[in-house]
């Protein structure tokens, strides 16, 4: 069944979970009617938590390098109602993802911004 054709109410955002070896990209569809598709390595390397990225000064912890090409998100889990985690192929799973911070994510890879400007704080 198409996403088109699934009886839903408002949408406000939508991740939709693959399973896990069938792309390397993550679709995101929004209400606004825009579809992203995010590399799933570059997903990983945009995780915000205190192991990827020093608390105080912003500074980035995870060196890319370490983020092997064939990464995967085994599962997705939503946070409340704003957020969803990712359990990676690499045991990584502390992350938290909000829909806000996915859009802005979407919008700096979508421009293939370098690494340290992916990750910069979400205003």
């Amino acid at each position: 069944m198409l996403i088109g054709q699934v009886a839903r109410g408002e949408l406000d955002h939508l991740v939709v979970d693959l399973p896990p070896g069938t792309g390397d990209t993550q679709p995101a569809l929004w209400e606004d009617g825009r579809t992203d598709q995010l590399d799933v390595r570059d997903l990983r390397f945009a995780c915000r938590c205190a192991a990827c990225v020093e608390e105080m000064s912003g500074r980035l912890l995870l060196d890319p390098a370490t983020i092997v090409p064939e990464i995967t998100p085994r599962q997705i889990t939503t946070v409340g109602n704003d957020a969803f985690t990712v359990k990676w192929s690499d045991a990584h799973s502390t992350g938290i993802y909000t829909f806000e911070y996915l859009r802005v994510l979407a919008d700096r890879l979508g421009a293939r911004l370098p690494a340290e400007l992916v990750n910069a704080p979400v205003p």
